[in-house]
């Protein structure tokens, strides 16, 4: 609500309060990672990512999320190797998962 709200810092504030207070729960870190996504906080976005996935390895949303972020990541540095491993990494959520349509609406993008 708080990003709806415009109000970035207070979002962040309440997912590390989540996090402090359930640190095996991964949909804290996978909306957290959407929300440093939001914040061009890329890397920190790929962290929690890796960290929901950790805890939730059949997480298909949080996977192919990752893979965005690493995408972003790539694009950002201009570094084509890294976007093509970025790229490779969808195609494998989308054969891991091939019922998530999140994996194929990010690939597309």
């Amino acid at each position: 609500m708080y990003m709806q709200q415009q109000q970035p810092l207070l979002s962040t504030q309440d997912f590390n309060m989540a996090a402090e207070l359930d640190t095996r729960n991964p949909d804290v870190y996978h909306h957290r990672g959407q929300l440093k996504i939001l914040l061009d906080q890329v890397d920190e976005a790929v962290e929690d990512f890796d960290e929901c996935i950790r805890l939730r390895p059949d997480s298909a949303l949080a996977q192919a999320q990752k893979c965005f972020a690493l995408y972003r990541q790539a694009y950002t540095g201009n570094n084509p190797s890294q976007v093509q491993t970025a790229m490779d990494g969808f195609e494998d959520v989308i054969r891991k998962f091939p019922k998530c349509a999140e994996g194929y609406a990010l690939y597309a993008q």
